[in-house]
C-alpha cells in the first residue's frame, strides 16, 4: 500500500473564463479558462491553479465540498487523470494528481472517504483503487476481478462481451497461462484495448481487438467454443503474425483470425 503526499494549494489572483458552477457550503466553484492552454478553478473571487496545469478539466463527481476533477493535457495518449479539490472557508486545496490514464471503473463512498477505482495499464493486473479521506490518497493494487464464468460453461455468455474483460477475468487467468507463455499473454492483454463486442461465428464466439495507439500492427483475436470447452487466441505484433495459441484443429477455420494472421 502506498500513500501519496498530503494536500497542496496554490492560488492566482485573477479571474478568467466562464463555466457552469458547482455549489458547495462555502459558495459556488467553477472551472474556468485561465489562458489558451490551461484551466483553473475559481472560488471566492480567486482563480486557483489546478495541479498539472491541465489543458482540459471538468468535475467528474462531487461529494459535499470535495470535487473529483478529471484533468487532461489533450490528445489521446492519456485520456484523463484525476485530482481532488477540497473547498473550505479558507479556500481550495488539491490532492496530487493520480490515475493510470486508463478507464475509470467506479467511484464509491464509505469508511470516511471516497474510493476511485481505475483500470491498470499493466497487462494481467487488476484495477488500482485510490482512497481519499479529505487529506491523503492511499493507493492499492486490486486483484483480477471475477466475471462469473468458467471454462466448460456455455460459450454464448461471451456474446456481446469484450476482449479486455475476457483477458482480465480471474477465472480465465490459469487457462490463458496454460496455452500461452507469460510474454505472449502479456502482449495479448496489451493488444486487447480497442474492441467491438464478441459475436457468433459458426461454432465459436469471436472477438478481435487492437492496441490503442498501434491498431494496424498489434492485434489479438479470441475464439471461444460455443460449448465453452476451448479458447483459442491469435496474435499479431509489430505488423507480423505471431501465431495461434490453444487447441485449433487443422480443419477448423475462424475467419476473424485471418485479419490478425495476414502476412
Amino acid at each position: 500500500m502506498k500513500q501519496v503526499t498530503c494536500l497542496m494549494a496554490g492560488a492566482l489572483a485573477f479571474w478568467a473564463g466562464v463555466a457552469v458552477s458547482e455549489e458547495t457550503r462555502f459558495g459556488p466553484v467553477e472551472i474556468v479558462q485561465m489562458n489558451e492552454l490551461e484551466r483553473g478553478l475559481s472560488f471566492g473571487g480567486e482563480v486557483y491553479e489546478i495541479p498539472s496545469n491541465p489543458y482540459l478539466a471538468f468535475v467528474e463527481a462531487q461529494y459535499g465540498d470535495w470535487m473529483l476533477l478529471a484533468v487532461s493535457q489533450g490528445g489521446n495518449a492519456c485520456a484523463a487523470e484525476y485530482t481532488w479539490a477540497v473547498v473550505s472557508a479558507a479556500g481550495v486545496s488539491f490532492s496530487p494528481v493520480f490515475g493510470t490514464c486508463a478507464e475509470l471503473i467506479e467511484i464509491s463512498q464509505g469508511n470516511g472517504g471516497v474510493t476511485v477505482e481505475i483500470d491498470s495499464l499493466d497487462a494481467g493486473s487488476g484495477p488500482i483503487s485510490y482512497f481519499f479521506d479529505g487529506a491523503m490518497i492511499t493507493e492499492e493494487q486490486e486483484p483480477l476481478q471475477g466475471i462469473g464464468w468458467s471454462l466448460g460453461q456455455p460459450g454464448d455468455f461471451w456474446v456481446g462481451q469484450y476482449l479486455f474483460d475476457l483477458f482480465g477475468a480471474a477465472e480465465l487467468d490459469a487457462t490463458l497461462k496454460a496455452i500461452m507463455d507469460p510474454e505472449m499473454l502479456e502482449i495479448a492483454r496489451k493488444n486487447a484495448q480497442l474492441t467491438s463486442p464478441m459475436e457468433v461465428e459458426g461454432d465459436w464466439v469471436v472477438g478481435v481487438a487492437c492496441e490503442k495507439l498501434d491498431c494496424d500492427a498489434n492485434k489479438v483475436a479470441v475464439a471461444m467454443a460455443m460449448d465453452g470447452s476451448r479458447i483459442v487466441v491469435a496474435l499479431r505484433e509489430g505488423g507480423d503474425p505471431v501465431g495461434v495459441f490453444g487447441d485449433l484443429g487443422d480443419d477448423e477455420i475462424i475467419p476473424a483470425f485471418e485479419e490478425v494472421l495476414a502476412p
